[in-house]
């Protein structure tokens, strides 16, 4: 995945109305193909990205969007008795976190292990 991609993939999937956000506050689970692409851009972006001083606005709003409105809606359902696969919990959702952490922290956290 070149750099475009993944920005237009990380827009697409924070900010679009048929997004992983959107998806999951709909309490629907994104499946790990879907959730593995993400956390390839998010990763991409980091390397693109990595001592830069500065993120383009939109994009920091979808990276924000993914790593703050996934984990609340995975978080909200759970509380209402909805249960959710173990991978997406226990991998997939910890790694997105991480990658976006470390898009902004220009830190790379975790970010060789597999979602």
């Amino acid at each position: 995945m070149n750099q475009d991609e993944a920005h237009q993939l990380i827009l697409d999937e924070g900010l679009g109305p048929d997004g992983v956000v959107v998806l999951l506050r709909m309490g629907d689970d994104p499946g790990p193909e879907r959730m593995a692409r993400i956390i390839a851009a998010t990763r991409v972006v980091f390397e693109e990205l990595r001592g830069a001083e500065a993120v383009d606005r939109r994009l920091a709003y979808a990276l924000y969007g993914l790593a703050c409105y996934c984990e609340s809606e995975v978080v909200s359902w759970a509380g209402r008795g909805h249960s959710w696969r173990r991978a997406l919990t226990d991998r997939e959702l910890p790694a997105l976190l991480t990658a976006v952490e470390s898009v902004f922290s220009g830190e790379c956290g975790d970010l060789t292990s597999d979602a």
